[in-house]
């Protein structure tokens, strides 16, 4: 019997946020119903480990301590199951992953490109759905089309050579994010947007840890032939440059809902076109700042602030210690599963006042923060 014991994953999931801004597919284990995230930037389809035990499946744990690349994390393997989606049945593995305790979702996993990827489908990023396809449009010359990557088991595209941009583009379905550029494009772009105000995102990669990002907002975004209007920017990891050839950028699922996408997996194909009236509305963080903890053993939530943020003008300093949100302990955010996602306090409208309860060397002090609409 074939064990994989290191199998490289890519879960960008924001941390601390909610988990319904995913394309989710329902499916069967073994004929019990669970629900997976759609991730084209996971590279096997992977059950959590509570689901896992739920179902009584049998775990072969990863070794101690194995040697893996920074993007790689350890995986425990299932036996073989039978995994049903739709009309198709087919016999596979899963990979097993704990997550941190503070990353809590309702779903049970997460759907790997790799198995539907000899299907043609739409991909609805308004709605969160995918559409199966019969055969393409009839108009489908008219779109853009990239060559998909055969050989890796992500969705990897490689873009033509053009005055523009000459390289690897990684479409991730598993992050809500708008598009995280490469270190070459976001020392372009952040210098471009530098007078803008901006805000932070924090969220835990599985073998990189948890990290707080700047998000900054673009007009538009030409990548090769296409150009995306209105959309979030911010940095990539800086492991995917190690991961694909000439990594330029990744297109999370935000990004989608401003491109009509259909990807044609049996000819290795992905068709794209700008939609030229976009709807969906970014649901940005519009305090401007996070509070995370400095590690994964820390039970402070410890403040990162953005410049001229809501979060500065009313006092908050990189280091503060968040206790509550209004009435919230939020210090209990361990334990309490009425205290995380924090993020549906800094989503809320522009105008919502927050009355927030912190300390700075271990002095207590208050501050009444007014949410402000930051992007446009």
């Amino acid at each position: 019997m074939h064990v994989l014991l290191i199998l490289a994953l890519c879960l960008c999931w924001a941390t601390l946020s909610v988990a319904d801004d995913k394309i989710l597919i329902d499916a069967k284990v073994n004929d019990h119903a669970v629900r997976l995230i759609f991730d084209t930037g996971t590279e096997y389809t992977t059950l959590f480990g509570q689901t896992a035990r739920r179902l009584n499946l049998k775990v072969t744990e990863p070794p101690p301590n194995p040697k893996r690349k920074p993007w790689q994390v350890a995986l425990g393997v299932s036996e073989k199951c039978r995994l049903t989606i739709g009309q198709s049945t087919i016999r596979a593995r899963f990979g097993i992953l704990n997550l941190p305790e503070y990353t809590r979702f309702k779903v049970d996993g997460v759907l790997a490109w790799a198995d539907l990827r000899n299907n043609i489908f739409r991909i609805l990023a308004d709605t969160k759905e995918l559409s199966v396809l019969k055969k393409l449009p009839e108009n489908i010359c008219q779109w853009a089309r990239w060559n998909i990557e055969q050989d890796s088991r992500f969705l990897e595209v490689k873009l033509p050579g053009t005055s523009e941009i000459d390289g690897t583009i990684f479409i991730d379905t598993g992050t809500p994010h708008g598009v995280k550029l490469s270190a070459k494009r976001w020392k372009y772009w952040r210098a471009k947007l530098r007078e803008r105000q901006y805000t932070l995102m924090a969220f835990y990669t599985p073998g990189i840890g948890l990290k707080v990002y700047e998000e900054r907002w673009a007009d538009k975004l030409v990548l090769g032939q296409v150009s995306i209007m209105k959309v979030p920017v911010m940095p990539s990891p800086s492991v995917r440059e190690l991961q694909f050839t000439n990594y330029e950028a990744t297109l999370g699922l935000f990004a989608l809902t401003r491109l009509d996408v259909i990807i044609d997996g049996k000819n290795s194909s992905i068709y794209i076109r700008p939609i030229q009236k976009p709807t969906s509305r970014y649901q940005h963080n519009r305090i401007g700042a996070v509070f995370v903890p400095r590690d994964i053993k820390s039970n402070h939530l410890v403040a990162h602030v953005a410049e001229k943020s809501p979060a500065q003008k009313a006092g908050i300093r990189n280091g503060d210690i968040l206790l509550k949100i209004g009435g919230l302990d939020v210090t209990k955010w361990r334990t309490d599963p009425k205290v995380l996602p924090l993020r549906r306090f800094w989503i809320r409208p522009a105008g919502t006042k927050l009355e927030l309860s912190l300390t700075r060397d271990d002095k207590p002090l208050k501050a009444t923060v007014e949410l402000k609409d930051i992007f446009p």
